[in-house]
């Protein structure tokens, strides 16, 4: 799970896309939240306490590029050595389609997961080094392969899933797609608390009374209620700090890092509770669900046009491997593309989102003294950097900048 997003400002992971909402469901991200001027560096942080910070996020930064540029760089050397591995997978199955897909779908994701694994490895260890990483090898390296595991099972089954679409409609299998990718990004976000943290984390009860009587009233204000406060064993892992809405209904639930109760005072956690919560209220997961699901549907269009301008339209056989490997090839490729430039537009969403929520919870609160002082203390806690340079911002920042998010608190006692 990701250490409050590159924007170091208190992160959120939000499952439920239940409650009421308070506004258009098509609002635009961030609507109804008024603006407000960043506030002033000098007056809130310790310009010079922050070199450590700065150096840290350099370097996080530099290996993120360099990630990106891994990437193109392993996606074009798949697309241009195709005719070398096709043969080799057309033989494995028989010259077989859908097995032949599968076997594309699991070897891209295991692949990519090989050729990345140099560049996790040293922003595990730059994380470690420097504090931030508490997650001993052993444990990093289980997560990885479970992680690597997974991919590689939806993969393979997004590509066999794909293939008998390119089968049954070879001009209009792209909008078949576009149906299983936006069902099954949706299930994944239901099914995720069940099936998938647990392989990777683990939660108890809260053994608190007085904070979870805290939780629920917030919970109450918000008008989200929540049927169990859970502890999530975040130490294990890291020093940084998160809380996230798990379940649907009668089963949602709050779960707050054992590092947010342990590390921050009791009105900054309510802050917390309420932010989070104000996601579910304004069921920003629903909404950016329509929205993603919009914008890839032309997308999606635009990469089936290059598919038939490649490979043809021709109908594809049982036992044509090769041509349903060109095909998603060609697919893997554009989508690959088309999902980096989604990806920015996808980070401006949810800055917008986070102002929402951010101002939500300052009203639910009317706290703002605590806003203030939780994002300075994430900042301490987790090396973070309260202005990152515009391009970081831009590429990586899922939430406003800390100093943004003090200049909204700021807004909020006018």
């Amino acid at each position: 799970m990701d250490h409050l997003g590159d924007s170091q400002a208190g992160g959120l992971v939000i499952y439920s896309v239940t409650g009421p909402l308070p506004g258009p469901l098509f609002a635009a991200p961030g609507a109804g939240v008024p603006d407000a001027a960043p506030a002033r560096l000098e007056e809130w942080f310790d310009p010079a306490a922050l070199g450590r910070n700065r150096r840290y996020r350099a370097g996080g930064w530099a290996l993120a590029v360099s990630g990106m540029a891994t990437g193109v760089a392993w996606t074009a050397a798949v697309a241009l050595s195709g005719s070398r591995w096709r043969p080799v997978v057309s033989r494995l199955v028989g010259g077989r389609s859908l097995p032949a897909a599968c076997l594309f779908g699991a070897g891209l994701a295991v692949s990519g997961d090989a050729v990345r694994l140099p560049l996790a490895a040293a922003s595990y260890g730059w994380g470690r080094g420097h504090g931030l990483v508490t997650q001993p090898v052993g444990s990093w390296l289980s997560d990885r392969g479970k992680a690597a595991a997974l991919g590689a099972g939806l993969s393979g089954a997004l590509a066999v899933a794909t293939a008998a679409t390119m089968r049954r409609s070879p001009r209009t299998w792209w909008l078949a797609t576009w149906g299983v990718v936006s069902v099954g990004a949706v299930a994944l976000t239901l099914a995720g608390p069940k099936l998938i943290e647990p392989l990777f984390q683990r939660t108890k009860p809260l053994d608190d009374p007085d904070l979870e009587n805290d939780v629920r009233q917030v919970a109450a204000t918000i008008g989200v209620p929540v049927r169990q406060v859970v502890l999530n064993d975040a130490s294990a892992r890291t020093t940084g700090s998160n809380a996230y809405v798990s379940g649907l209904g009668p089963t949602r639930r709050m779960v707050l890092f054992d590092t947010l109760v342990r590390d921050f005072p009791r009105d900054q956690v309510r802050f917390v509770v309420a932010h989070e919560l104000a996601h579910v209220a304004r069921r920003h997961i629903l909404r950016g669900s329509l929205i993603s699901a919009a914008a890839s549907l032309p997308a999606l269009a635009a990469v089936g046009g290059a598919v038939a301008t490649l490979t043809g339209t021709r109908c594809i056989g049982s036992r044509d491997a090769d041509l349903t490997l060109r095909r998603l090839t060609v697919a893997t490729v554009g989508a690959g593309a088309l999902g980096a430039l989604a990806g920015r537009l996808g980070m401006q969403m949810s800055r917008g989102f986070e102002r929402e929520a951010d101002w939500e919870a300052l009203r639910a609160t009317d706290d703002p003294d605590a806003a203030i002082e939780l994002h300075r203390g994430l900042i301490t806690k987790n090396l973070g950097v309260p202005n990152p340079p515009g391009w970081v911002q831009r590429l990586w920042g899922s939430h406003p900048t800390a100093l943004e998010r003090i200049g909204l608190a700021l807004r909020s006692r006018s």
